[in-house]
């Protein structure tokens, strides 16, 4: 596991303090927790990757596991992941997985992976949006093309739903509830790597297409998990 944050479960667990409506810690246990706050504050001893959010809040309205959710309200909110070498998957395997509860499902709209992009779009690493049919897309750019897998599911607004995208090999394949919905042939294909902060809630640092919606339970492997 690189890390893991609960989103807002209001729990102590293994260690791991209590969430509160300000601040959300991971729970990779030996690797130390981050927090969530409004001024990212990283506590020592435990220092780790840390979160720095831009509006997003705790939700309690609605919420998927333990008493909330974050909410992203789809005109300037998203959160920034450090360092940008957590995302460094090159060629190998990983697994990214979160809970989404998307309140609009436009084409073009960030659908909660947000990615390394700039404004001009050049280079987004990692990265999702939802078609103009309530697709999930997820792309992948070498530096060069980017590769692509969509969805087969169609994604409704107001409805929870688990996401894992899941590369093993030379296959990407995209789990929606625990099943395989779709895949694609990701051969040969090297993860670029980018100098920028990673984002969950826009498209890298492209002001615009924001996710509006709720998140919860994300989690980012360097090993393949299917379930």
């Amino acid at each position: 596991m690189i890390n893991y944050w609960a989103m807002g479960n209001h729990n102590t667990l293994g260690g791991r303090p209590a969430d509160t409506a300000t601040t959300c810690y991971d729970r990779v246990g030996g690797m130390g927790y981050r927090d969530m706050t409004a001024v990212g504050t990283m506590y020592t001893p435990h220092k780790g990757k840390i979160i720095i959010p831009s509006g997003v809040v705790h939700s309690t309205a609605v919420k998927n596991f333990g008493s909330s959710a974050i909410y992203f309200d789809g005109t300037n909110d998203y959160f920034t992941v450090h360092p940008e070498s957590l995302f460094e998957f090159g060629a190998n395997d990983f697994t990214i997985e979160y809970w989404i509860n998307p309140i609009t499902v436009s084409n073009g709209q960030n659908a909660g992976l947000g990615g390394q992009g700039n404004s001009s779009g050049a280079l987004e690493t990692v990265t999702s949006a939802w078609s103009s049919t309530g697709q999930f897309r997820f792309r992948f750019d070498d530096g060069t093309t980017e590769q692509g897998v969509d969805s087969n599911s169609i994604f409704k607004a107001n409805i929870w739903n688990h996401l894992a995208i899941v590369r093993a090999g030379g296959e990407c394949t995209l789990i929606i509830n625990g099943i395989v919905d779709a895949a694609a042939d990701f051969t040969g294909k090297t993860l670029a790597a980018s100098t920028k902060d990673f984002v969950f809630g826009r498209q890298g640092d492209y002001s615009g297409d924001y996710f509006k919606g709720y998140l919860d339970e994300i989690g980012i492997y360097s090993i393949v998990i299917k379930q």
